[in-house]
């Protein structure tokens, strides 16, 4: 039964992430900053076995912080169907990115890997930033994760299961909620 539950887990980030507007598509990231935990909301890009795929601007504080402790969270809600999976693993930067890719990636999007600033500089105002287009800081994050805490609110009982890849193969109970 558990492994039931782990292929439709599976099954529902695949879909959700490459759903538009899906919960799944956006999940917050953890990193450690200084031994405090720091959280963003992020856009997921794929899911490849045990392996998400994040873009990024190259120059901002969650790449410092992954270069500095690789250890990380992503937690996924679907506020609809009160479902939560929380993954567990580590983030390694890929700052060679296909340039291929960047070429797949709308000219709107790109707009937030080429400014004159890194995120998290202090401007004026907000119609301030400036724009470099030869200039890009475009990364990805791969976060590989090798553990799964699912959770289920739902009446008459919720269900909660943790998974842990050993050997790659998924180990996996049900637990108390």
């Amino acid at each position: 039964m558990p492994s039931q539950l782990l292929t439709h887990i599976f099954q529902d980030l695949q879909i959700g992430i490459k759903t538009r507007n899906h919960p799944y598509r956006y999940a917050s990231l953890a990193s450690i900053s200084q031994n405090t935990p720091t959280q963003r909301m992020v856009v997921v890009r794929e899911i490849e076995e045990n392996t998400i795929t994040i873009y990024t601007d190259s120059r901002t504080k969650k790449v410092t912080d992954f270069t500095q402790n690789a250890n990380a969270s992503l937690l996924f809600y679907n506020y609809e169907q009160m479902k939560q999976i929380q993954l567990r693993g580590t983030v390694s930067i890929d700052k060679g990115a296909d340039p291929n890719l960047w070429n797949t990636i709308s000219e709107k999007a790109q707009r937030d890997y080429t400014t004159h600033l890194a995120p998290g500089s202090q401007i004026d105002h907000p119609k301030k930033v400036a724009y470099q287009k030869e200039h890009i800081h475009f990364c990805k994050l791969l976060f590989t994760f090798t553990a799964i805490d699912y959770l289920e609110i739902k009446q008459p009982h919720h269900i909660r299961a943790c998974y842990l890849l050993e050997n790659n193969h998924w180990e996996g109970n049900f637990i108390v909620p």
